[in-house]
């Protein structure tokens, strides 16, 4: 008894070639606990939009800092960075909209001056919907998506890296031009009158003192939504690639079925084989029994070649669309979130230009009872160059979204027509993908924005444009 109490129930195991079901799950979520292990700690891969970001980009990382866009581990720490994003804009749109009311430095008038109120609402909307957008599950999507493809992953990081170089340089540049334009020449003109113990206004002391500390992060954010604009826009049309990637895949059996049959077909030819005259018909159908079950082996073999036929192209029919739905579904979602802020600040810098184009022309007449001061040009060029910049990326961002796609199309019936597919399944193909609404669009789909939507802007912007400079021009040329 005691020899039997000696062996172990392992030991039993063994001698009779079965395994304990619970110590070989055990070594299997060992091994899987080691291999994971060793993925994480050889590749730390970014999982969300600021990884990749600050991954691809240590100065775009920067900027997106800047902007308001950074995400914390810790929640204090996040909070606290909220907070004073929050407290920058509404303090500091609070105090430009009591300026028009008192005209401190630097007012300029009342239709500019609105213009700069009004510009702390879309920055703060740029600032809420951007922060939505990057934490959801479209943007996680379409991430996954593009950045699961190692080419497409180094062409994205190389865009990243280049440009963050150039967005860095451009909101340096504004940032500074709203400094000289805004902050400076209040404190220039209360220094002066300190000096010359002259009467201080209390309240445009504190106002141009808030503008150094105030307006550069609203100027930040105000750029950095356009840097999150055509950073969707890449991770898009990086997207519709992997599409077409995709699709050249799905069309080569087609390819080799064509190629096979037409083999057979030039193989038969040569030998004499699938081909008859006249004659050889009138002959076989003179009674010859063999030629007969020949003809209908040859008519089955077709039949066979055409139902085979027929169910790749429905095959590769229904992946074409299945691929095509499946970028427009994340095209759509991307619309669903900033659509509307893509609208508010088409509209606004449309706005801005428009407006300073007016006040030039007013200023030009001497229509103004003011003097047009050195920091009023800093001003006009920081909403003139400003909405040009904002407006424009934002514009051809989305189109170059919808331009990309709706080549689809025309890229499939390329790829089938060097497969050797029919011109009937070609123009097929075509009409299945063109009868769907293919890129980008806002107002819940109403309004594609396309090269039509933005010739139409940039048409009347251009009228606009040069009817006032022409008028500016005859205005210098007059003579005093």
């Amino acid at each position: 008894e005691s020899g039997f109490r000696s062996v172990s129930v392992q030991t039993i195991l063994r001698r009779a070639h079965l395994k304990d079901a619970q110590m070989d799950d055990l070594a299997k979520l060992s091994k899987t606990k080691r291999e994971l292990e060793s993925i994480f700690a050889l590749e730390e891969c970014p999982t969300t939009c600021l990884d990749i970001i600050q991954h691809g980009s240590i100065i775009l990382g920067a900027v997106v800092f800047m902007g308001g866009y950074a995400h914390f581990r810790r929640p204090w720490i996040q909070n606290l960075y909220n907070i004073v994003f929050n407290v920058c804009f509404w303090t500091c749109g609070c105090l430009c909209a009591i300026n028009i009311l008192y005209k401190q430095v630097p007012y300029h008038a009342v239709a500019p001056d609105l213009l700069t109120v009004y510009l702390h609402l879309p920055a703060w909307q740029s600032w809420v919907v951007w922060r939505r957008f990057i934490r959801s599950p479209t943007c996680e999507e379409l991430l996954a998506k593009v950045y699961a493809d190692p080419d497409r992953r180094a062409r994205l990081n190389n865009g990243l890296r280049v440009g963050g170089w150039v967005v860095l340089l451009i909101q340096l540049i504004m940032v500074a031009n709203t400094l000289a334009g805004f902050a400076m020449p209040g404190t220039w003109v209360h220094m002066q009158d300190l000096e010359a113990e002259a009467g201080v206004n209390i309240y445009g002391m504190m106002h141009a003192a808030a503008m150094w500390v105030l307006f550069p992060p609203v100027i930040a954010v105000m750029f950095t939504s356009n840097v999150m604009f055509v950073f969707t826009a890449m991770l898009h049309c990086l997207d519709i690639d992997g599409a077409k990637y995709s699709l050249s895949q799905c069309v080569q059996p087609l390819a080799g079925y064509y190629q096979d049959r037409t083999h057979d077909a030039a193989c038969a030819h040569a030998h004499g084989h699938g081909c008859y005259s006249s004659e050889q018909d009138a002959e076989l159908g003179e009674g010859s029994s063999v030629s007969g079950i020949d003809t209908m082996e040859a008519w089955q073999k077709l039949h066979r070649e055409t139902a085979l036929e027929e169910s790749l192209f429905k095959t590769v029919a229904g992946l074409t669309e299945t691929l095509v739905d499946g970028v427009q579904q994340r095209i759509d979602n991307t619309c669903h979130f900033v659509g509307g802020l893509w609208l508010h600040l088409i509209l606004y810098s449309a706005c801005r230009v428009l407006v300073v184009s007016v006040v030039l022309v007013k200023e030009a007449t001497q229509e103004s009872h003011r003097g047009y001061r050195w920091w009023f040009i800093c001003q006009d060029v920081f909403h003139l160059m400003g909405g040009a910049l904002v407006g424009s990326l934002a514009l051809f961002a989305f189109v170059s979204v919808t331009v990309s796609f709706t080549a689809v199309p025309q890229y499939a019936r390329a790829l089938l027509g060097e497969a050797g597919c029919p011109v009937a399944r070609r123009a097929s193909i075509v009409g299945l993908l063109g009868s769907r609404r293919l890129g980008m669009h806002v107002l819940r789909g109403w309004l594609p924005v396309d090269g039509r939507t933005a010739f139409v802007i940039l048409f009347v912007l251009g009228v606009v444009g040069v009817e006032k400079a022409v008028r500016l021009l005859d205005i210098i040329d007059e003579p005093v």
